[in-house]
């Protein structure tokens, strides 16, 4: 083969090989075009609707519907935040999902957006959802020993955080002991004051009996020789007024 018919042949190649990329660039850039013709120049997809976002004992139940329009690109996934910084995946293929309690602290108060994802970037936040979540409860259950009472007596309901206040009273010849049980405190007085709660706990109120009680001064009485004798002195004086 001449070498001029290897320079053409080669020329051939290299303008085949040049065609093959130059058609396959304006491919992709004609489906990258196509949202662009299709969407006014966005190839963002439209962002989600948050329907309803509601605290419960699990964290907060979402309900949302999604992107009426994909911008030209198959829609990936979605995401929620609570903060409007940190970005979570939301489970495929539902439109109903919990936020956990890890996420959704309790006691606060958050604004819940939604946002969708493509191959093309993440749509516009949808418009913030406030909802607070309840702070968690926990249950002080009182009880008390023979010899008083605590008041009040039945299982209170106490917020995270807060401190539940007792009142003792003891009984006729009892006095206040010591105050044990799980939830830990102060005692002043007649007072019991809990430490914070941050559990289920108790508090057990413990009396005893007084010991340094003084013994009644015994009552003085009258033994029989001394009543006989003041009635003998009582009828000798109504003797001696009868003669007189």
């Amino acid at each position: 083969m001449s070498i001029a018919k290897l320079v053409n042949l080669r020329a051939i190649l290299i303008t085949t090989i040049l065609m093959i990329s130059l058609g396959a660039q304006a491919t992709e850039l004609g489906n990258g075009l196509l949202g662009v013709a299709r969407y006014g120049g966005s190839t963002l997809p439209s962002e989600p609707e948050l329907v309803s976002a509601i605290a419960n004992s699990d964290g907060i139940e979402v309900t949302f519907n999604q992107s009426s329009e994909d911008g030209g690109f198959p829609i990936s996934g979605y995401q929620y935040s609570v903060d409007g910084v940190t970005w979570y995946d939301i489970p495929s293929g539902l439109n109903t999902f919990t936020i956990p309690l890890s996420i959704a602290t309790p006691g606060s108060t958050f604004s819940i957006q939604l946002r969708a994802v493509s191959q093309a970037g993440s749509s516009r936040s949808s418009p913030a959802y406030p909802v607070a979540v309840p702070p968690n409860t926990y249950s002080v259950t009182p009880s008390a020993s023979d010899g008083g009472a605590i008041a009040p007596n039945t299982v209170q309901t106490i917020t995270e955080g807060d401190a539940a206040t007792f009142t003792l009273v003891a009984d006729a010849l009892f006095e206040i002991d010591t105050v044990s049980g799980t939830c830990g405190g102060n005692l002043e007085e007649n007072t019991y004051t809990t430490n914070p709660i941050t559990a289920d706990c108790t508090v057990i109120a413990n009396f005893s009996e007084v010991s340094n009680i003084r013994p009644a001064r015994p009552i003085p009485t009258l033994n029989t020789w001394m009543l006989l004798t003041l009635l003998g002195l009582l009828l000798l004086l109504a003797r001696r007024r009868i003669n007189l």
